[in-house]
C-alpha cells in the first residue's frame, strides 16, 4: 500500500492501540476509537487527547488503520472540506464532550449535554468539515457531537483500504 491511494478528504479510522482507545471502542460498540481527515496523500489533520488539533504525516498500518471515502466527491468538494478542516488547526481538545458522549451512549440520552464549539474531538473535525462543506448528512441529530462509528452512519462513506 502506498499513500498515493489515499485522497484528500478521505477519513482515516483507527482501531484502538491503547487502554483509552479500547474503552472508547467498547462503549461505542465500534471497532474504531479514533478518526482523522486526510489533507492529501501524505498528511492528515486530527484532534487527539493531550494535544491541539494538528496536521501530521499519515502513518498507515493495515492492522489498525482503515480508509473510508465519501461517495461521488468532486475535487471542489474535497478542497472545501480540507480548507474547513485546516481552519481548525491549533484548536484545543474537548475533554468534556468525550465525557458527555459516554454519558449519552450509556444513559441513552437523546440530546447533547455540553459541547464547547471552541474545542474539538476527532469525530467533530470530520463531521464539522463535511457538514460545513455542504456534504449530505443522514440527519442533524448530534451534529458535531458524534463518535467515529456514528460518522459511518451519518455519511455515505465506503471503505477503500
Amino acid at each position: 500500500m502506498t499513500n498515493e491511494t489515499i485522497q484528500s478528504a478521505d477519513v482515516i479510522f483507527y482501531r484502538p492501540k491503547s487502554f483509552i482507545g479500547w474503552v472508547i471502542s467498547k462503549v461505542t460498540n465500534s471497532p474504531y476509537s479514533h478518526v482523522a481527515l486526510a489533507i492529501d496523500s501524505n498528511t492528515l489533520i486530527e484532534a487527539n487527547r493531550f494535544i491541539k488539533t494538528r496536521v501530521v504525516p499519515i502513518e498507515y498500518d493495515k492492522e489498525i488503520t482503515h480508509i473510508y471515502r465519501l461517495d461521488s466527491l468532486t475535487k471542489e468538494e474535497q478542497d472545501k472540506i480540507v480548507s474547513i478542516a485546516l481552519s481548525y488547526e491549533g484548536t484545543d481538545y474537548d475533554y468534556a464532550q468525550i465525557l458527555e458522549m459516554f454519558l449519552r451512549i450509556v444513559l441513552n440520552l437523546k440530546r447533547t449535554l455540553f459541547n464547547n464549539q471552541k474545542k474539538l474531538t476527532c469525530s467533530e473535525v470530520v463531521d464539522s468539515s463535511f457538514y460545513k462543506a455542504g456534504i449530505k448528512r443522514k440527519d442533524i441529530e448530534f451534529l458535531y457531537d458524534i463518535t467515529p462509528e456514528e460518522l459511518l452512519q451519518k455519511y455515505s462513506l465506503h471503505r477503500v483500504l
